[in-house]
Order: C-alpha cells, then sequence, then structure tokens
C-alpha cells in the first residue's frame, strides 16, 4: 500500500486520517514509521503505547472527547528526548512523550507509557514485533474502513471533506 485511498473515489489520494480519533491509532503509527524508513530516517523510529484511563479533547468529535484505554503513535528518541508524532492530538509538531501523556491521559500514576519497536502493531503484539504486511487484505480492509469514518465524520463537523482530506 503506497497511499490511502478511499475505494468510492479512487483518483482522490488521501492523508493519514488523523481527523477520526477514536479510531485507527495502529494504522497511523505504523503509516509515520513507514514513510520515515521510506525517506531514509537516519534515527530509529518506534511505536509509543499509553495505556489508562484515556481522555483526549478534540475537534473531532460530535461531544469534544473521546475516551479509551490505550492509545498509540509513532515516536523517535532525538538529542534523549523522546518525541510522538500523532497528528490526532497536535497536527502541528512532534511532542515530547510526557506533553503527549498529558494531553491524553493527563499523565497520573494510573498511566503507563512503552516504547516498543516499529514493528509492534497494538497492545496485543510483541514490544519487539517485526513489521507486519501494510498490503494484507485485512490491513487494506481496516484502511478503508477508517476513511470511511473519517469521510463521514468530517462531513457531520460541517467540514468539506474533499478541502481536508487530501494529501
Amino acid at each position: 500500500m503506497d497511499g490511502f485511498y478511499d475505494p468510492k473515489l479512487p483518483d482522490f489520494k488521501r492523508r493519514i486520517p488523523w481527523m477520526f480519533p477514536d479510531d485507527g491509532c495502529p494504522i497511523r503509527a505504523e503509516w509515520v514509521v513507514r514513510k520515515a524508513f521510506q525517506r531514509n530516517a537516519s534515527n530509529q523510529f518506534s511505536k509509543i503505547f499509553l495505556f489508562g484511563e484515556l481522555d483526549l479533547d478534540t475537534p473531532y468529535h460530535p461531544e469534544g472527547k473521546i475516551s479509551c484505554w490505550y492509545h498509540e503513535a509513532a515516536g523517535i528518541i532525538f538529542q534523549g528526548v523522546t518525541y510522538v508524532f500523532e497528528q490526532s492530538v497536535d497536527a502541528t509538531q512532534p511532542l515530547a512523550v510526557n506533553n503527549w501523556a498529558e494531553r491524553i491521559g493527563h499523565y497520573t500514576f494510573n498511566t503507563l507509557v512503552s516504547v516498543c519497536t516499529g514493528g509492534s502493531l497494538d497492545p496485543s503484539s510483541l514490544c519487539d514485533e517485526k513489521p507486519f504486511e501494510m498490503s494484507s487484505p485485512v490491513a487494506v480492509k481496516t484502511v478503508h474502513s477508517l476513511l470511511n469514518k473519517e469521510h463521514a465524520r468530517v462531513g457531520h463537523l460541517g467540514l468539506n471533506p474533499s478541502q481536508v482530506l487530501g494529501e
């Protein structure tokens, strides 16, 4: 899978689906890691997992927030600081892992952060997992479902999908 395409609009190339934050964090994290490797990133990207009672304030949900028990994003250690790339939390910049955790889990004693290899997919994966195949039928179906949900959500929020969802 070289890019995101909505099967209903095959000529409309999509970007990472970050405007549907209530689902899809494994796909977003995997895509960021893969794009970094394709661009010969000299640093090792990881998957960062946050576990706990998590709440994310977001303009991309009708209720203004989502709640979950875990969240995942791509990350990198740079000059001794772990940074997270998660557009559904902050689309303008990478966040230091503690800032990311504070924004989602309020960084209490009830949250746990795990830094795993770039191949880890979700909480059921081993932390040193090898990468999975993004072109597998299950992965493609998951991506298409997420793109459809994001398209519907953006329209429901009064935004124009053709203006905000393209690459």
